[in-house]
């Protein structure tokens, strides 16, 4: 049979208060900045500490494993908050947990008793990796003496692990105390016969009976001390004999009912959570007496600052030393971690039982990014002192936005930061001395991306210039793009006061419609500049070249044996790599040409050419009669033969008659001229051409024609 709680009038009280609490939206991956006293709890049950002095504890309720450490901030480090199970060979904070009531803890591992899945998981320290290690998932007795991930379970709550790594565990449901041995995994029983009731003291403690056991811990000599919860005894079992005593158990002058949770401290002494009673008890190892350390029997809450054994405490269930020796414990209904150092005690973590409606907020439900603001109000008629806590939960991360102190019993809260997308916010109340603690219930919140304006201005004539603002609050990040005729042409990223510049592209001569567009980010719309239009002027343009020109008259006259000139015009554009070479072609047969200047330079940019043509005089030309007197002439004397030699007379008259012929050809003036030869005027096509090199290398070849005409 499964564990009982003392019947009490405020049991229906705290259900009810338990499901409001169970409502609630629970943190997923809670953030090291929220202070521990300042979150509800919903039972907390078992407790440990790691050597440096981090609380962990068991959420049961939620179906978490939390942190606490050395600055009060708490943190998830197992468990979703979703009841179930899954996750395994995952990180731990992945991995959903069913009502967690049992921790231990070594160098290397944190190991929990999921209970409701009967199940014992092992979360790496190092890694956060989550495993399983015992236990199948189904509720039952089997696998004694085999690997530990074989056997089955039922309902496993507190651990112990000993100086060796082996770890200890309460098969609740089965009545027995199992280990899982570090060296092998095997798992085997060392309590207990699985009989629920009791018997066997002094005995084999394998042959005990024993009731629900809810609480285990191992000393330095490996001794184990076990609460038999329903038997309402604290029993002990020898590591040397493997006997089992009690060592307190009910009675009228030391009441112990429905003892839980057990620590021990250096010297032997065990502590013990008096679950029904509201009591934390130690029990003297010499005299084996019961001292009560905490609580004075009374349920409810009480006593913060004050002596630990005036406070009230309700149905504690675990408890543990810190390793500077503060006695700590889960004060599990009031759903608190209190600790008594030395003598008084103090809430921990934890924000205690709250009465629903006490604390309202009041939003609109959806706001743009960089606006709005919560009002959290104490539905109070006395005025309240103190502070507000707001808590976020956004992306499965639960944050302390802030603590903001009540003025005529309400505190605000600006929303302007919080970024875009689906919040749940949370108010927290710890209390005064007149008021007690309170908590909201959940608000949700949607906040959407604001808009934004984007302008463009083109900046002097090579820059372009943006600037994209919000037209609520804060500055807009990311990117924007220019764009023409939907083609981007520059992209440029926003600076911290949402300005932006980017140079001026190479654009065609032409008009241009130029718009800026912003991308948007998580909390800024995007948004586009009006068009602006840009006009690019074609820019002059200079080709290096040169022309040759007549500069005059471009047809002559002339005679034969006289000269003619002509001038022509040489004009640069653009500086050449050369000088202009010059050339003259189509003279008249014998004639000469002289050029002035011979070459153009390359600086020069107008060059007059100064052309002087001179031609030969023409040779006479013999008449008819003579040249036929001169040839046939010699024929007849040799015809006649050499007879006429013998004649001097005839000799002399032969060359006489050549002498003549010779002068009639000789006579007259040489040049052949129209009037006296009867020859027409002959034209001439002079050309003057020039050659260069532009600066590309390129050979420029120009030329100029004239005419001469020679009589």
């Amino acid at each position: 049979m499964g564990q009982q709680s003392p019947t009490h009038p405020f049991r229906l009280i705290r259900l009810f208060l338990w499901i409001a609490l169970l409502s609630l939206p629970v943190p997923r991956a809670v953030a090291q900045t929220i202070n521990a006293t300042t979150l509800p709890l919903i039972l907390p049950s078992a407790i440990v500490f790691d050597a440096p002095g981090n609380l962990y504890l068991a959420e049961t309720g939620n179906h978490v494993i939390r942190k606490v450490d050395l600055q009060g901030h708490i943190s998830i480090v197992a468990g979703t908050g979703t009841q179930g199970f899954g996750g395994d060979n995952g990180l731990a904070t992945a991995a959903p947990l069913d009502s967690p009531q049992g921790l231990a803890l070594t160098s290397s591992a944190l190991y929990i008793a999921d209970t409701h899945n009967h199940r014992i998981r092992r979360v790496d320290l190092t890694t956060g990796i989550i495993t399983t290690i015992a236990g199948t998932g189904a509720a039952g007795y089997s696998g004694d003496n085999a690997p530990a991930g074989n056997a089955t379970l039922n309902l496993p709550t507190a651990l112990a692990a000993d100086s060796l790594g082996n770890l200890y565990l309460s098969d609740t449901a089965n009545h027995r105390i199992r280990k899982i041995i570090a060296t092998t995994n095997l798992i085997v029983t060392i309590v207990g016969n699985g009989a629920q009731g009791y018997s066997g003291d002094s005995g084999s403690a394998t042959s005990a009976s024993i009731d629900s056991p809810n609480g285990i811990a191992v000393d330095s000599q490996n001794n184990l001390y076990l609460a038999d919860t329903h038997n309402h005894r604290i029993r002990k079992v020898s590591a040397a004999t493997n006997l089992i005593t009690t060592i307190a158990q009910d009675t009228p002058q030391a009441p112990l009912t429905l003892p839980q949770g057990i620590t021990l401290d250096p010297q032997g002494n065990v502590y013990l959570a008096d679950t029904a009673n509201h009591r934390i008890l130690r029990i003297d190892t010499l005299t084996n007496l019961l001292t009560t350390v905490g609580g004075d029997g009374t349920q409810g809450y009480s006593g913060d600052a004050g002596p630990a054994t005036s406070a009230m405490l309700d149905s504690p269930r675990a408890a543990a030393l810190s390793p500077a020796g503060q006695l700590t414990f889960s004060d599990t209904h009031n759903q608190r971690i209190r600790q008594i150092d030395p003598l008084l005690i103090n809430t921990i973590a934890g924000l205690g039982n709250t009465t629903p409606g006490t604390l309202t907020l009041t939003a609109p439900s959806v706001l743009a990014y960089g606006t709005g603001q919560l009002t959290a109000t104490l539905n109070t008629s006395a005025a309240a002192s103190g502070t507000i806590t707001f808590l976020d939960t956004y992306l499965s991360t639960t944050t302390t936005l802030t603590q903001t102190p009540l003025r005529t019993n309400t505190a605000t809260l600006s929303l302007t930061t919080l970024p875009a997308g689906s919040h749940s916010l949370l108010a927290t109340y710890a209390g005064d001395l007149t008021h007690a603690a309170a908590q909201s219930t959940a608000f949700s919140l949607t906040i959407t991306p604001a808009p934004t304006t984007t302008s463009l201005v083109i900046a002097g004539s090579t820059t372009l210039s943006t600037q994209t603002d919000s037209v609520t609050t804060g500055v807009p990040t990311g990117n924007l793009t220019i764009l023409e005729s939907a083609t981007p042409i520059a992209t440029t990223v926003l600076g911290p006061t949402g300005a932006s510049a980017a140079a001026l592209p190479s654009l065609t001569p032409g008009t241009h419609t130029l718009i800026a567009t912003y991308a948007g980010d998580h909390n800024f719309q995007a948004s586009t500049s009006n068009p602006v239009t840009l006009t690019i002027v074609s820019p002059p343009t200079t080709t290096t070249d040169f022309t040759l020109t007549s500069n005059g008259s471009a047809a002559q006259t002339i005679l034969s044996g006289t000269s003619a000139t002509f001038i022509f015009l040489a004009q640069t554009t653009g500086s050449l790599s050369s000088p202009i070479t010059l050339n003259v072609s189509g003279l008249p047969l014998g004639a000469t040409a002289t050029i002035s200047p011979s070459f153009v330079p390359p600086g020069a940019s107008t060059a007059t050419i100064t052309l002087v043509i001179t031609t030969l005089k023409a040779a006479a030309i013999p008449s008819l009669p003579a040249i036929l007197a001169a040839a046939v002439l010699p024929i007849l004397f040799f015809r006649r033969g050499f007879r006429w030699a013998r004649s001097i007379p005839s000799l002399a008259m032969i060359l006489l008659c050549v002498g003549m012929a010779l002068t009639l050809t000789a006579c007259g003036d040489r040049i052949k001229t129209a009037s006296s030869q009867g020859a027409l005027p002959t034209p001439y096509g002079i050309t003057l051409s020039g050659t260069a090199t532009s600066p590309t290398g390129t050979t420029l070849t120009h030329s100029a024609t004239v005419t001469l005409i020679l009589q």
